[in-house]
């Protein structure tokens, strides 16, 4: 005779359901306002670029969080340049949490 194993929610779908207030399953698309966006040097440029063609506001700047811990010293002129944008645009936008580590 064989057990049938009933799994219970992931951590995940738990997340999800709290921050939906409905149930969530596997397949599901859902719309949620995240708590906070991280970036760091090798992702962050990618973002900051795309960012600027939008032409569009900064929101939320209290939930974005640059950190810089690849590179930590530049290895080349490209990890410095990169490295700088982060520094620029935490600068621009007076991010709260900008980090060099």
């Amino acid at each position: 005779m064989s057990k049938i194993i009933i799994m219970g929610k992931t951590l995940i779908e738990k997340i999800l359901e709290n921050k939906t207030g409905n149930e969530v399953k596997p397949g599901d698309f859902i719309e949620i306002e995240p708590d906070v966006a991280l970036a760091n040097d090798i992702t962050a440029p990618l973002a900051i670029t795309e960012f600027r063609k939008t032409k569009k506001p900064l929101f939320a700047k209290d939930k974005l969080i640059l950190v810089q811990d690849h590179f930590v010293p530049a290895k080349d002129i490209r990890s410095a340049n990169q490295a700088r944008m982060l520094f620029d645009f935490a600068r621009e936008y007076d991010l709260k949490y900008y980090f060099e580590v």
